[in-house]
C-alpha cells in the first residue's frame, strides 16, 4: 500500500482554508457572545451608577432647600406670619429626605470601597437636620462640612460603580 503524498498535500490544501474558515466563524461567534455579555453587564452598572448619581443630587437639593428654609425660619422670629408655608415646607421635606437616604443605602453596595461613607454621611446629614428641626436653632456649619464629605465620597463611589466589571 503506497501512500501518495501529493494527493494528501492536495487534500490538505483543499481543506485547510475550509477548516480555518469554520474555526474563524466559531471564534468570531464566541467573541461576539462575550462582547454582548460584557455590554449587558456594563449597561447594568451604568444604570445603577446613573441612579446613584441622580439620587445623591436629589438628596443634596433637598438638603440645600431645608438649610435655606431653616435659615429663613431661624433668622426671622415672625416667619410664620410673613411666610407660613416655610415651616410647612421644611416639615414636608423630611419624608423626601428620608426616602432619598434609604435609596442611597440601597444603591451603595455597588461601590464597596466608598459606598458606606456616602451612606453614613447621608445618615449624619439627616440626623443633624433632624436636630435642627427639633431645637429650632443650631449651627449649620457641621452640616455644610458633612455635605462636602458626602459629595467627595459620592464622586468616588460613582466612579467605582462605573469602573465595576464584576
Amino acid at each position: 500500500m503506497k501512500i501518495d503524498l501529493e494527493l494528501i498535500l492536495k487534500i490538505a490544501q483543499l481543506f485547510t482554508p475550509i477548516l480555518i474558515f469554520i474555526f474563524g466563524i466559531l471564534f468570531l461567534k464566541s467573541i461576539e457572545s462575550t462582547k454582548k455579555h460584557i455590554e449587558r453587564q456594563s449597561h447594568f452598572y451604568k444604570k445603577w451608577a446613573d441612579e446613584f448619581f441622580n439620587t445623591c443630587d436629589d438628596f443634596m437639593k433637598c438638603t440645600e432647600r431645608m438649610l435655606a428654609l431653616f435659615w429663613f425660619i431661624a433668622s426671622n422670629p415672625n416667619i410664620n406670619e410673613a411666610c407660613p408655608n416655610y415651616q410647612k415646607e421644611f416639615n414636608d421635606l423630611f419624608p423626601a429626605l428620608l426616602e432619598l437616604k434609604l435609596r442611597i443605602r440601597r444603591l451603595v453596595p455597588f461601590a464597596p470601597k466608598f459606598g458606606n461613607t456616602v451612606g453614613n454621611n447621608a445618615s449624619e446629614i439627616f440626623t443633624k437636620l433632624s436636630e435642627l428641626f427639633e431645637q429650632k436653632k443650631g449651627n449649620v456649619d457641621p452640616i455644610v462640612n458633612l455635605i462636602f464629605e458626602f459629595n467627595k465620597a459620592a464622586k468616588l463611589a460613582h466612579g467605582e460603580m462605573l469602573a465595576n466589571k464584576k
